[in-house]
């Protein structure tokens, strides 16, 4: 119990004095209650400052709480940033995740390209259930519409 205590203030130390791993890590075991109580909001606290600093899986994980309202508000517009800015960085669950808040317009207007766009960029790295995601989205879709999405896929990999 001990040594528990100790890794747990050793990692606040960290995360205190800036390391953004550290504070990923401790948004993680406030998240989860590993070694510590799960506590929702002292997890957003950390993942907050870890995400502006630009870490893609704190985003990540911001992006799930705000659009489950664990520990933050309810809000998907926010949940949409941070998915956008993990996304933008190649992170995979993140583009399949904005990719489902352009299908449902959830905090966004409703955007079958846009959704398209980022579950094909989802798929490409082979994450689960993003083909399924591509064809769910095809089947709502006009020749128009998936030709923007596909092109909007295509010029992301571009920019990257």
């Amino acid at each position: 119990m001990k040594d528990r205590d100790n890794s747990v203030a050793a990692m606040e130390a960290q995360a205190t004095a800036g390391n953004i791993e550290a504070q990923f890590k401790l948004g993680l075991m406030y998240f989860s209650g590993l070694n510590v109580l799960q506590d929702y909001r002292e997890a957003s606290r950390w993942f907050l400052l870890a995400a502006k600093r630009g870490h893609p899986k704190a985003q990540f994980n911001l992006g799930v709480m705000y659009s489950n309202g664990l520990g933050v508000n309810l809000d998907y517009a926010e949940a949409a940033t941070m998915f956008r800015k993990a996304a933008e960085k190649g992170y995979d669950k993140a583009q399949w995740n904005l990719g489902i808040i352009y299908e449902r317009g959830l905090g966004v207007p409703q955007d079958w390209a846009e959704a398209y766009k980022w579950f094909h960029l989802a798929a490409m790295q082979k994450y689960d259930d993003a083909n399924k995601a591509c064809q769910r989205a095809i089947v709502n879709m006009t020749q128009e519409q998936i030709a923007e999405g596909q092109r909007r896929a295509a010029a992301f990999v571009l920019r990257r």
